[in-house]
């Protein structure tokens, strides 16, 4: 799979690609996201672990990195736009709560 940058080690390319993958549930959002984010739900998915990889602590996605998401921080990592499409944006919000509910499960267990 094509990427971007370049990862610092092996465990920085697994942890990402391991919560590429955790992540890869959105399939069923996917008209709404095409609405919202101009691109699929696999696409929506790669581009927002791919923004939490490059902007995380050493750029690495450990367990702080997924307990400290928040629901504006995952708005903006994935582009979700309250402010361009507000109705639709509702339509994702069950998303955006399985994104979190996963982040801070895997965060603790992983802790």
């Amino acid at each position: 799979m094509e990427v971007s940058f370049e990862f610092r080690d092996v465990q920085s390319e697994a942890c990402f690609h391991l919560t590429l993958h955790l992540f890869n549930f959105g399939y069923g959002f996917r008209h709404p996201l095409h609405k919202i984010c101009g691109i699929g739900a696999w696409q929506t998915m790669k581009r927002g672990i791919e923004v939490l990889h490059a902007t995380a602590e050493q750029r690495f996605i450990g367990a702080n990195t997924l307990l400290n998401l928040s629901e504006s921080i995952i708005d903006e990592l994935f582009q979700f736009s309250p402010k361009r499409l507000p109705l639709t944006i509702s339509s994702i919000a069950p998303l955006r709560k399985m994104i979190l509910g996963v982040a801070y499960s895997t965060g603790e267990m992983a802790s």
